[in-house]
């Protein structure tokens, strides 16, 4: 995550600074607690106060992940609310898009995706397809068509058991990123409400259920 200081408010200026910090960047501002966020000239800003003073931070790329039910009514709500909460995303600055489900919300969150990828090349957007186990990386696996993402990564610390492989793939999936889509309903015996009760707990992840919008419902 890297984020571009420039400038605060009280006369005070930093010019030319910069933070880059791999993995869990102590510079990141929870979305929830932001004053703002701001897009100005196509780039996106997030503005918080530190001490009194006002900081404006440039963010320079995001990530986003889905997760959703494996059958999935695709009603044109559906679609069109999906559609607008990937465009929000895109405007907050998320260019790279983890997917690992295999289910028809996954498939239709990565056909608008890679439909907005084609279409305007200039977002950068990158794929990536996140594996349960660390051994899938080196096998051809059935259901992965890898010609449809960038790249194919394992995220997941150690485990043992396909179940929990596949809850422990989702919660690093959570933690690495800023902004989460899910469609999912409460369920205890789904994995996408499993992982969407693991975000909640997260206070900075910008969360969207759109299950719980009455027109997608």
């Amino acid at each position: 995550m890297c984020y571009n200081v420039l400038a605060t408010q009280f006369n005070i200026y930093f010019s030319k600074v910069k933070y880059c910090v791999k993995g869990v960047s102590l510079l990141f501002i929870s979305l929830e607690k932001l004053n703002c966020v701001a897009a100005i000239g196509g780039i996106t800003f997030s503005v918080r106060s530190f001490g009194g003073a006002l900081f404006y931070f440039k963010v320079e790329n995001m990530i986003c992940s889905f997760f959703g039910h494996r059958d999935v009514n695709i009603t044109d709500e559906l679609f069109s609310a999906t559609y607008n909460e990937i465009l929000k995303a895109l405007d907050l600055g998320c260019k790279t898009f983890y997917f690992g489900g295999y289910g028809e919300f996954d498939e239709l969150c990565h056909k608008i995706i890679t439909e907005i990828k084609n279409r305007e090349p200039e977002r950068e957007i990158t794929r990536i397809y996140c594996v349960s186990q660390e051994r899938y990386l080196r096998k051809k696996l059935r259901y992965l068509e890898r010609d449809n993402f960038e790249d194919v990564i394992f995220l997941t610390p150690s485990f043992s058991g396909w179940y929990k492989s596949i809850y422990f793939r989702n919660c690093a999936m959570i933690d690495n990123s800023d902004v989460v889509i899910f469609y999912a309903e409460e369920r205890e015996d789904s994995g996408a409400y499993k992982a969407f009760k693991y975000a909640k707990k997260k206070k900075d992840k910008h969360i969207v259920n759109l299950l719980e919008k009455p027109h997608c419902q």
